[in-house]
């Protein structure tokens, strides 16, 4: 019996050298062997330090995953772009508390032809603990009740006339020489007494135009680059997240609603913002709704949570989706300020788009504390400002508050000049306060400096919604958005003069109005200068300036044709131009057009020229090209051969038809990218006997998709090829049973047309639930909460007996 027990012991200790060993020859190994509290996700982390022959990868063969629970698990086998790392993803997650063995041994070689060394390890997957009660939340924004009737159209101008009783009871304090305009402001709460209402109102706290909604609030009224009215038409309020559902609507000059902008690739668009692009397309953003195990990210999270990730998209002018972008696939949950345990929550909350200087994207995320900047041509993430991945070194700021120095912002905006000013909401600050905040960027050195601020003298502080606007005289107007629901002094709508001074300060009496944003526009004023030379002749040059108006617009006439007494007249438009259309990829448009006309001319052959600093705003426009078309409003721009004089600072260009022109600069890098399958996902198993829908998300500019489906990995027999889809998604009427189905798409603009995306599977089983823990083995104490997981493909509700 002791011999025997000596060679068991020498047979041990000889295992435990040569596993140890094995895991010697290798560079990084994840789980780390005989690790505990791994997730019943992780994949499986291989790295053996040298170069990996990808051809050798394809015969990978001896690969054994068992857990001691659930059993033998497939794999997927990826090689990283690093050619040395191998992971192992692993589709179907492990039991909880169960040991996993892992067997590597494949012919995989380095790129000097070595075979790499056979591996075994364990490692065990955490056990499920004690988790808080589930309970559906209200979130830090405000909460609305649901209303989702239509809405009677109640287009109402007013000067002296009754207005309606439920009409908010408006005041105007410190009114000392504001900024001429209409400030355009929204009741978005639910007040006794007050009705729903978008609303221009004057300088004297009068209403100059109000719409009513009978049955639920407006949101995000405003003016757009081109001069037309949009408001966010709200269905219903989220129960997990401020906002709600919405359609976006385009108003013309007289209050007719003319257009509407709803999200795309399955998505509803969400009512915090919209933005109508000064080449004719649109930002608008949506929460997506997913059910996270919360509980295998952070300690005390729900395993059931709903959880809200962010999605931005890009319209063109017809309406398709050409970019989108997912903060799922971004940014990871943990990074998020808010309570992770809660059952149902919004981490991310995107608040605010824009498009910045140099045609990207701006945005801020209030959970995150962070406004991002992102690369339209991939999606990338340019840069992070604030927040716990923050990238920028704060100058001139207040030490107290670090390291949020700002803290929930709303309303972001990029000025020309290229600094971001936003609405520090202030939660995080101690004391809270509220303030517009203004930094210049710079975005190579990664520095962001405080050049200006503002915060009232009594303290205002609104938690939630908010808005700044930089003003064309310099001053600033700021929406302090829940503020007023707080206290019923503190001021709805403040605009100040650069150097803090107060101008004008708009108050609600009624005390819990709510309004989301505010901004201030001029209306219904003539928004050109109008200059007409008469009597052209071939050969002269003619500046369009008179005493009090100047266009900065000189035409130099080569040629023309006509008889009579002839004239020219330039109009030059601070508002952007009706329906744009390109030839190419929408350029990034100047918010200015210029008309050019004449009367008793039939051809002409001129050059124009125009101050391009004074009149366009730009600080660089050696970039910036002249585009054309025949009329105003309709048909399709074509750019002008363009240069740009850097002495005399003009940009000059001939044309031969007279028309419309804009300023613009071209799109470069339009190239098609692969995009991401979503769903199902690899691997996956589906309910034969339901409808399959396939979604996918688009990597910078989009247009069309192709899409092919095959009952073969190699898609040698391929059973659907679709090519030209305008919808990140595709649905399947009906499967065959039992089978698997291979999927991939590619993307096509109007520049190139990507590869191939990776090719997802998935397998048709019939309907079935699989109760997952308990599986009758647990012992569970009484007194204590534990959650009921099961795996189903079906779509109907679940009725759980105990």
């Amino acid at each position: 019996m002791i011999r025997s027990i000596r060679i068991l012991f020498v047979l041990l200790l000889s295992n435990f050298f040569l596993h140890a060993q094995q895991i010697s020859n290798y560079k990084y190994i994840s789980p780390i062997p005989n690790s505990e509290f791994v997730s019943k996700e992780t994949n499986i982390i291989i790295r053996y330090g040298d170069k990996i022959s990808r051809q050798s990868i394809s015969s990978l063969c001896n690969i054994s995953i068992v857990g001691s629970a659930s059993g033998s698990h497939e794999t997927n086998i990826i090689l990283s772009d690093d050619d040395e790392t191998i992971v192992l993803n692993v589709p179907v997650p492990f039991y909880p508390n169960e040991i996993v063995n892992v067997h590597f041994n494949p012919d995989v070689r380095t790129i000097g032809g070595t075979r790499i060394p056979m591996l075994d390890f364990s490692f065990k997957i955490s056990p499920l603990q004690n988790r808080i009660g589930y309970s559906v939340i209200k979130s830090e924004e405000e909460i609305l009740p649901l209303k989702n009737e239509p809405v009677e159209n109640k287009f109402l101008v007013t000067t002296e006339d009754t207005l309606p009783a439920d009409f908010p009871k408006i005041i105007v304090k410190n009114n000392n020489n504001p900024t001429p305009g209409y400030i355009f402001i929204t009741t978005s709460a639910k007040v006794a007494g007050v009705g729903y209402y978008a609303m221009m109102i004057k300088d004297d706290g009068k209403p100059y135009w109000y719409k009513k909604f009978d049955n639920h609030y407006p949101a995000d009224f405003k003016m757009q680059p081109n001069g037309m009215l949009s408001y966010a038409d709200m269905m219903n309020d989220y129960y997990y997240a401020g906002g709600g559902e919405a359609v976006h609507k385009l108003m013309d000059s007289t209050y007719t609603v003319v257009d509407s902008f709803k999200m795309g690739n399955g998505y509803v668009a969400d009512g915090h913002d919209f933005k109508l692009l000064p080449n004719g397309h649109a930002l608008l953003f949506a929460y997506d709704l997913q059910q996270v195990d919360m509980s295998k990210i952070v300690p005390g999270g729900n395993p059931a949570a709903m959880v809200a990730g962010s999605i931005i998209q890009e319209l063109d002018a017809n309406k398709n989706v050409v970019f989108q972008w997912r903060s799922w696939d971004y940014i990871p949950i943990v990074e998020s300020y808010f309570d992770l345990t809660l059952a149902a929550f919004d981490p991310i909350h995107a608040n605010t788009i824009t498009q910045s200087n140099d045609g990207n994207i701006i945005a801020s995320f209030r959970n995150l504390s962070q406004v991002i900047k992102i690369d339209k041509s991939n999606g990338n993430i340019i840069w992070r400002l604030g927040g716990k991945k923050n990238q920028f070194t704060f100058i001139g700021e207040h030490a107290e508050n670090a390291p949020l120095y700002f803290s929930r912002p709303h309303g972001v905006v990029e000025l020309p000049n290229g600094n971001i000013m936003l609405f520090d909401n202030g939660l995080d600050h101690s004391p809270k306060y509220s303030r517009a905040v203004e930094y210049k960027i710079d975005e190579t050195n990664k520095t962001a400096t405080l050049v200006w601020e503002y915060k009232h003298p009594d303290g205002v502080y609104g938690a939630t919604q908010g808005s700044v606007q930089r003003l064309s005289n310099g001053n600033t107007l700021i929406c302090w958005g829940s503020a007023p629901m707080t206290k019923l002094t503190w001021p709805s709508v403040t605009e100040v003069k650069p150097n803090g001074s107060i101008t004008s300060e708009l108050f609600f009496e009624n005390k819990g109005i709510l309004s989301l944003h505010a901004f201030k526009y001029l209306w219904k004023v003539k928004n050109y200068t109008s200059v007409t030379e008469q009597e052209i002749l071939k050969g002269n040059e003619y500046t369009f300036n008179c005493e009090g108006d100047s266009t900065y617009v000189t035409l130099k006439i080569n040629n023309f044709s006509g008889s009579g007494y002839n004239s020219v007249t330039v109009s030059n438009y601070s508002t952007a131009t009706i329906k744009p259309e390109f030839i190419d990829v929408a350029p990034i448009v100047l918010n200015r057009r210029l008309t050019i006309s004449a009367n008793e001319i039939d051809g002409i052959n001129a050059e124009i020229s125009i101050e391009a600093i004074k009149s366009l705003g730009v600080n660089d426009p050696k970039a910036i090209v002249i585009y054309h078309r025949e009329h105003e409003g309709s048909g399709v721009f074509t750019p002008l051969s363009t240069s740009y004089n850097f002495i005399t600072k003009r940009l000059t260009a001939t044309f031969t038809k007279f028309g419309e022109f804009v300023f613009a600069t071209p799109v470069v890098n339009t190239t098609a990218n692969p995009p991401l399958l979503i769903s199902p996902a690899d691997s996956s198993s589906v309910n034969q006997s339901l409808s399959v829908k396939l979604k996918w998300t688009p990597l910078g500019y989009a247009g069309k998709y192709h899409l092919q489906i095959a009952s073969d990995y190699y898609f040698q027999n391929i059973i659907t090829n679709l090519d030209g889809l305008a919808e990140a998604f595709f649905q399947i009427n009906s499967v065959n049973a039992s089978s698997t189905y291979y999927w991939r798409v590619r993307t096509t603009n109007i520049s190139s047309t990507s590869d191939w995306s990776k090719t997802f599977s998935f397998i048709t089983a019939a309907p079935g639930i699989v109760v997952t823990y308990p599986d009758g083995s647990e012992k569970l104490q009484k007194g204590l909460k534990y959650y009921i997981r099961w795996k189903d493909n079906i779509d109907e509700e679940v009725i759980i007996e105990l």
